[in-house]
């Protein structure tokens, strides 16, 4: 139940409201009858096949006492779905939440743990972990829709063991941001950004000096494995692989979504942690205070830059700038290219070991022929890759949103797992990513190794 509008006015306005729940036959028409008629309002209520719709006209302070009032006082057998009420406030109508519950047993209750899940929950980084089979019992299907995973985490806060040591039951924990947004940091944004999504705030006058999201990981063919790298894990370094130690400093700019960029240094890449879709200008603006922000704390000046070959990508027309500003080396990398060089780097693949095959199953990229590519196999290395085969193009309903459409992965997903059994049964050494996103979370460290090989190549 929310309103779309929550305008500060004392002009009478019009406000759409929807109830969800168990809210038809219970009495629920009438009682919303009675109190818009207490507080002066007019307008209309009926039942559909979505709940309750209602719409309301008067004045914006007697609208928000009826949202209050009817929140707090429904009728006794009515059950509003307050989750929904999240939801349309933070416009975020079927992305999955996030749970924290107090210990395993809560957990436990609702999912089914295996031994690696439980390792992973009681991790020290403390990440989200999706969690797939079912428990003895049930949560709302409003919590994930449409998902057979639920993401739970446990508390690794002070205050957060302070809040849920006080419930049975998980707790729906989501960040303080609108949809899409970078999170609030200080009280006074947090107040002003905020007030139409949450009911209450709980202040602190210590200050956030860096956002950082939950970390999220999920079980692929039993071992946890990255979705999104942030709080926990970033940026612990990840060490070079072998032949590539002496890379000089170099700067890698990642892609436009699920961003993350890379610093090259003594040996080791250091992923940020993930900032987001950069198409966003907040978000934008926070990837920029980032860049500044390891660029002091790692004291990093580099000699090179790495990009993504998209020519819209506001990181690659960020980094060819900062190229022509400084007289640094600019190295453009294809899109899945840069995929296949995270995963050797992640395993430590030598960069004098030969060709690897790579069955890059990303979304689009941008294709060396100027084209959209998406579904690619490649042989390659560090330094140089060739295409021998792909999935046939097929149009992308919606552009870019179709890439934020997690359903349709699923393909992609069955497809990986049928491969791997068949290339593990050809007596193949199939490697998968364990330490960073196979998503763009991950395509900063690709763009940094294939950028050190070239280097290498070039002063050889």
């Amino acid at each position: 139940m929310n309103a779309l509008s929550r305008l500060a006015t004392d002009q009478p306005t019009t406000w759409r409201i929807r109830v969800r729940g168990i809210v038809q036959g219970v009495g629920f028409r009438p009682a919303v009858w009675r109190l818009a008629r207490t507080l002066g309002l007019s307008g209309e209520v009926l039942n559909d096949g979505d709940g309750v719709a209602i719409r309301l006209h008067g004045l914006a302070a007697e609208i928000d006492d009826f949202m209050t009032r009817l929140r707090r006082d429904p009728p006794p057998l009515a059950r509003i779905d307050t989750l929904e009420t999240l939801r349309q406030r933070k416009r975020r109508p079927r992305k999955p939440l996030a749970l924290m519950a107090r210990d395993l047993e809560v957990i436990a209750r609702y999912r089914t743990l295996s031994t690696t899940e439980q390792r992973a929950l009681e991790d020290r980084a403390a990440p989200i972990v999706l969690l797939e089979h079912p428990g003895p019992e049930q949560l709302p299907e409003a919590v994930a829709p449409g998902s057979g995973a639920l993401g739970f985490m446990l508390p690794h806060s002070p205050l957060h063991h302070l809040l849920a040591r006080h419930f049975d039951t998980p707790l729906v924990f989501t960040s303080g941001n609108a949809s899409g947004r970078p999170q609030c940091t200080d009280n006074d944004e947090a107040l002003a950004r905020l007030g139409a999504i949450a009911d209450a705030f709980l202040l602190h006058d210590r200050a956030i000096v860096n956002r950082v999201d939950d970390s999220v990981l999920r079980l692929i063919d039993g071992t946890p494995a990255p979705l999104r790298r942030a709080r926990g894990f970033a940026p612990t370094p990840l060490p070079l692989p072998p032949g590539l130690e002496d890379a000089p400093p170099l700067l890698a700019l990642g892609g436009e979504l699920k961003n993350t960029f890379c610093l090259l240094r003594e040996g080791q890449a250091t992923l940020s942690q993930h900032i987001g879709d950069l198409e966003q200008a907040d978000t934008w603006r926070d990837w920029q205070d980032q860049l500044e922000r390891f660029a002091r704390l790692f004291a990093h000046r580099p000699q090179a830059i790495a990009i993504d070959g998209h020519p819209g990508y506001r990181s690659s027309a960020w980094g060819r700038d900062r190229a022509t500003r400084e007289g640094l080396p600019l190295i453009t990398v294809q899109h899945h290219h840069a995929h296949l060089a995270a995963c050797l780097a992640e395993h430590g693949v030598p960069a004098d070991a030969g060709p690897s095959l790579g069955i890059v199953l990303d979304g689009i990229g941008h294709g060396e022929d100027g084209s959209g590519w998406g579904g690619e196999l490649l042989v390659g290395d560090y330094r140089d890759f060739r295409r021998i085969a792909r999935l046939r193009p097929a149009a992308l309903p919606g552009g870019a949103q179709a890439m934020r459409e997690p359903w349709r992965n699923l393909a992609a997903r069955l497809l990986a797992e049928q491969l791997c059994e068949r290339l593990r049964a050809a007596d193949l050494q199939v490697l998968i990513h364990r330490q960073v996103p196979a998503n763009d979370g991950g395509l900063a460290l690709g763009q940094a190794c294939i950028a050190a090989a070239r280097l290498r190549e070039q002063r050889r």
